[in-house]
């Protein structure tokens, strides 16, 4: 009896377009743009950035093609801390290549960056390449230093078979990472 009256109630909920989303309090979302700030529009919902992610390069449309950057912008949390400068002029000069190709276009898409802070955190750099590859899609990380760089590969590129380029890595284990 139970399982008919739930059976019932499911189906007049999916009949009239009702959804679940509302009931635990959750805005829908067809754009980012409609989420308001430190929230990102995530499969119809907003849904909070992960710590340190929220800048995005490029027009981020449907059909384009997005790619993630992991850069140590700011030491610790702090996003008052001070800035280091050889990784934000690589992120100036990823910024540049991106506007570049972008203004070529790829078969009519576009490169669309979602740029994260690691603050140097190799666990804090895992969280934000699985978002950037689970929820945004994307098909390579820009990483910074070794030991970042083996985190996020060996955790999440790597079996989500996508690209991984480091910017500054030089550590020969990367070389023994087993991958395609």
């Amino acid at each position: 009896m139970r399982t008919r009256l739930l059976l019932a109630v499911v189906s007049v909920l999916t009949s009239t377009g009702c959804s679940f989303t509302t009931a635990a309090g959750l805005e829908e979302c067809e754009t980012s743009a409609e989420c308001g700030a430190e929230k990102v529009c995530t499969q119809g919902v907003c849904l909070p950035l992960p710590t340190g992610c929220g800048q995005v390069v490029g027009r981020a449309q449907a059909g384009d093609i997005a790619v993630g950057g992991l850069f140590p912008i700011h030491s610790g949390t702090d996003p008052n801390a001070p800035v280091d400068d050889s990784d934000e002029q690589a992120l100036n000069a990823a910024r540049l290549a991106l506007e570049q190709i972008n203004e070529r276009g790829i078969e009519g898409k576009q490169l669309t960056f979602y740029v994260c802070d690691t603050a140097g955190d190799a666990g804090r750099a895992q969280a934000q390449a699985d978002w950037l590859v689970k929820e945004k899609k994307a098909r390579a990380i820009l990483t910074a230093g070794s030991s970042q760089t083996l985190a996020v590969a060996q955790s999440v590129t790597i079996p989500d078979n996508v690209l991984t380029l480091s910017y500054s890595a030089s550590s020969p284990e990367l070389t023994s990472l087993s991958d395609k």
